[in-house]
C-alpha cells in the first residue's frame, strides 16, 4: 500500500469521526466510530494502516487489535486526541494532495 493511500484512508476516517461522532465507552451514542473502526472499512489492508497509525502515535501494540481499540477507549482519551492522532499521521504520510 502507498503512503498516497493510507493517506487517503486516515483522511476518511477523520472525516467519518467529525461527520457521524466519535465513540468511547463512556459516551454510547448512534453510529459513531472509534479510530480503529473508522478505518476497518476504508482498507483491505487494515494490518499496514493500523501499525503505521500505532508507529506515528507511539500506541502500544496490541496482537489482538493493533492496540487501537484500547488506545482510543483510554479513560482520558478525548476525540480531540483522536482527531489529533489522524492529523499525525496524515502528515507522516509526506505527500502532497
Amino acid at each position: 500500500m502507498t503512503k498516497q493511500k493510507m493517506k487517503e484512508v486516515f483522511e476518511k476516517a477523520k472525516r467519518k469521526i467529525e461527520v457521524d461522532g466519535w465513540y468511547h465507552p463512556t459516551m454510547l451514542s448512534g453510529n459513531c466510530n472509534c479510530a480503529f473502526t473508522a478505518m476497518m472499512p476504508l482498507t483491505a489492508d487494515l494490518k499496514r494502516v493500523s501499525e503505521f497509525f500505532i508507529e506515528v502515535n507511539n500506541i502500544p501494540y496490541d496482537p489482538h487489535c493493533f492496540g487501537i481499540p484500547a488506545w482510543n477507549d483510554a479513560p482520558e482519551r478525548t476525540k480531540d486526541d483522536v482527531l489529533k492522532a489522524f492529523d499525525k499521521a496524515i502528515e507522516a504520510c509526506g505527500v502532497e494532495g
